[in-house]
C-alpha cells in the first residue's frame, strides 16, 4: 500500500511538472553551450524520480512505524519540484525559479540526512537526486545570465 502511494505522489509531481513546459518562450532562449539535448534532461528527470521514489522506499521499509511523518518532508520535495516547474516555465521567471530550486536542493539535502540515519541507501539515492539538482540550478543560473539576469536585472524590477 505504501509503494502504491509513493508511486502515486512521483507521477502526480511528475504530471503537475510536465504540465507546464517551455514551448517557444524556451525554444527562444539563450542557452550555455553545455545544455544537453532533451533525451538527456528526460533521462536526468527520470532518474530523480526513481531515485526519490526508491529513497522514500528504502526509508520507510526500515522504520514502517511513524512512516507517513517520515514521508512529510519527501512530500515536500515533491511539492518544490511543482513550484519550481511553475515558476520557471508557467511564469518565465528564471530568477525566482533560482531560489525555488536553491530551497528544493537545500530541502534534499537535509531529508537526505534525516533518511540516513534510517537507511544508508536512502542517503545515497537522495544524495544522486542531489546532484540532479545541482545541474538545474547551475543551468538556470546560467540560463538566467545569458538572458540578461544579474544582481543589476533584480533592481531594474524596482525602478518607477
Amino acid at each position: 500500500m505504501v509503494l502504491a502511494i509513493i508511486l502515486l505522489c512521483i507521477m502526480l509531481a511528475a504530471a503537475l511538472s510536465g504540465h507546464f513546459s517551455g514551448g517557444a518562450w524556451y525554444q527562444q532562449m539563450r542557452q550555455p553551450a553545455w545544455n544537453p539535448p532533451p533525451l538527456f534532461m528526460a533521462l536526468g528527470w527520470s532518474m530523480y524520480y526513481l531515485a526519490m521514489a526508491a529513497a522514500a522506499w528504502q526509508s520507510w521499509q526500515r522504520t514502517r512505524r511513524h512512516a507517513f511523518g517520515l514521508l512529510l518532508p519527501w512530500m515536500l520535495l515533491l511539492a518544490l519540484n511543482v513550484i519550481w516547474a511553475w515558476v520557471f516555465f508557467g511564469l518565465h521567471r528564471v530568477g525566482w525559479s533560482q531560489a525555488v530550486v536553491g530551497l528544493w536542493l537545500a530541502a534534499t539535502l537535509a531529508t537526505a540526512w534525516d533518511f540516513g540515519a534510517r537507511s544508508p541507501a536512502a542517503l545515497r539515492l537522495l544524495l544522486l537526486a542531489g546532484v540532479w539538482l545541482g545541474f538545474v540550478l547551475a543551468l538556470n543560473v546560467a540560463q538566467w545570465i545569458l538572458n540578461g539576469g544579474g544582481v543589476v536585472s533584480i533592481f531594474r524590477q524596482f525602478q518607477l
